[in-house]
């Protein structure tokens, strides 16, 4: 069953991946996308009293957040989530034209959905909600997964290695 997990929640990332219409670092702009990977303890999605949908995403390590780019550069990095946070404020325009996507695994279950805004307090981490490709449902559960795609940070080249 383990196995089954983990192929499911890597094709679901690979899937995000490969449709983030990656821009590349260059010189000139030293930015590319990033897919970000955060994993909690618990999460849950939900409609709130307003009739909108909000992510919950308790006990997360709020400074080991994985980014990682494609090609060319492949940088990978860890981020906080103020950093997180600190992205997203900086990109709300961007977002605002096209919030970035992300799948949400929950045990078993999973959806891919669209990220409007984030707040965090703690160890927990509260995004509002679109849907994307189907409509929005209820999800609780333990050690949840998030993949976020379409995240702009600026990059810088790792060194060539000489092989």
């Amino acid at each position: 069953m383990k196995k089954y997990l983990f192929w499911l929640v890597t094709a679901a990332m690979l899937a995000c991946f490969i449709n983030a219409g990656n821009a590349a670092a260059t010189p000139k702009d030293p930015k590319s996308t990033f897919m970000v990977v955060m994993m909690a303890k618990k999460g849950q999605i939900k409609k709130s009293e307003n009739g909108t949908y909000i992510l919950k995403l308790k006990k997360i390590d709020t400074s080991h957040i994985l980014s990682f780019s494609g090609h060319p550069l492949r940088v990978t990095k860890h981020i906080s989530t103020k950093d997180l946070e600190e992205i997203w404020v900086s990109s709300v325009e961007r977002f605002a034209n096209m919030p970035p996507t992300a799948v949400v695994v929950m045990g078993h279950d999973m959806q891919s959905v669209k990220l409007l805004e984030i707040s965090y307090e703690s160890d927990q981490i509260t995004f509002s909600l679109d849907e994307h490709g189907e409509p929005l449902r209820a999800m609780q559960g333990d050690d949840v997964c998030v993949f976020i795609d379409g995240i702009v940070m600026v990059t810088v080249a790792p060194e060539p290695v000489a092989w």
